[in-house]
């Protein structure tokens, strides 16, 4: 970010107005996958057989590895900034009050934490487990916001990485919790430390056992997600309280940020 405030610092004093900047910034952006464009397509086509050699590939860039690695770099950006940008605008945050967003954030704040970037957004990368597995495992603190198709939306925050490379398993933590948002904002505390989170390749984001909040593979167009209270405390007796008294549900959308130190 800062590299990037610099150059329009430095690219306003060559170039003047803030728009022209902007301009040859695109232009720059533009040039740059017209490139890998150029190679891909040159790729394909010499494999293909369409060319008789290497000498009639034309309009190739002269250093083909990096500027694919640059292209590839631009991509993974413009990805996080879509992520990112559609979770606040009309994803899951976007429709959250005012009140409802703090609630979220001072949970977090509890236990030194605050939102980072969005890891995984499930209306964006896709609702496969193994797309939320090779987006999200290995990253440390998450926090999981997930809305239902009934409105509901509830979440969880776990300290431990999701990380199934032994198999299902569960992994203990004395910090995590989960949470409602709406219809009403409830923090619900561990209990069975013991039982935090599950480790499971074959499914999404799993808190508790029995399990108290869990994601399916497919959750937005299954119903196979569900809620039973067994390791964290509840205000009432009904073990859906999570859901609003449901056991099962669909979702929506699910997202997975970074819960990064304050």
């Amino acid at each position: 970010m800062l590299y990037f405030a610099m150059s329009i610092l430095m690219m306003s004093a060559l170039y003047g107005d803030e728009d022209d900047v902007l301009a040859v910034l695109l232009s720059q952006v533009e040039d740059t996958f017209s490139d890998c464009l150029g190679i891909t397509h040159a790729i394909v086509a010499f494999n293909d057989g369409f060319f008789e050699n290497r000498r009639r590939v034309d309009g190739v860039a002269t250093d083909v590895e990096e500027t694919l690695k640059v292209c590839d770099a631009m991509m993974k950006v413009a990805n996080t900034f879509y992520r990112n940008q559609g979770i606040w605008s009309k994803g899951i945050f976007g429709v959250l009050q005012q009140s409802e967003i703090s609630f979220v954030t001072d949970l977090l704040e509890g236990v030194g934490k605050k939102i980072g970037e969005a890891l995984f957004v499930a209306s964006v990368d896709g609702d496969a487990a193994s797309k939320f597995h090779s987006l999200c495992d290995d990253q440390g603190a998450t926090l999981v916001v997930v809305e239902t198709t009934s409105g509901v939306i509830f979440g969880g925050y776990t300290d431990m990485s999701w990380s199934p490379n032994q198999g299902q398993s569960y992994v203990e933590s004395t910090t995590v919790f989960l949470f409602q948002v709406r219809p009403a904002m409830i923090k619900f505390g561990i209990e069975h430390t013991q039982y935090a989170i599950f480790q499971d390749a074959t499914g999404g984001p799993s808190f508790g056992r029995g399990h108290d909040l869990d994601i399916s593979s497919g959750a937005m167009s299954n119903t196979a997600s569900s809620v039973y209270g067994s390791s964290y405390a509840y205000t009432t007796s009904n073990k859906y309280e999570l859901n609003n008294g449901e056991r099962y549900f669909q979702v929506k959308d699910y997202v997975v940020l970074k819960a990064v130190s304050l």
